[in-house]
């Protein structure tokens, strides 16, 4: 089990609090066996699995803050003297579908851990 500790200190997470980790570590260990399940997952090393474990744990806290409202993306930005406006629905144009988390949860599986889809 991927402990809060290696969470925060290792990682370097800050997104999930102390009292939210077992659920938010449930769902992503669950959402993990179920692709070394359809496909052989092999981890580089020894701690590759727990970071995998901790990256989509704040996927799934990002996309759940999109839905709910909560995170909002800004309306504008300036750095310098150069300003960008955006949209004022920016959220809204943010794809939190099933399909595209499912694909985020995929892609940042894919970069701790070496995922064979094929005949090997």
């Amino acid at each position: 089990m991927t402990s809060y500790e290696f969470y925060v200190c290792k990682y370097g997470g800050k997104a999930i609090q102390p009292d939210e980790w077992q659920t938010a570590y449930a769902d992503t260990d669950a959402l993990i066996r179920r692709y070394e399940r359809l496909y052989r997952v092999e981890y580089p090393t020894d701690s590759a699995r727990d970071t995998a474990v901790c990256a989509i744990a704040d996927a799934q806290r990002r996309f759940a803050d999109v839905q709910s409202g909560a995170a909002a993306a800004p309306a504008s930005v300036t750095i310098g003297s150069v300003s960008e406006s955006y949209a004022a629905n920016t959220a809204a144009a943010i794809d939190a579908t099933p399909k595209a988390q499912a694909a985020e949860y995929y892609r940042i599986l894919c970069l701790y851990a070496d995922v064979y889809r094929g005949c090997s």
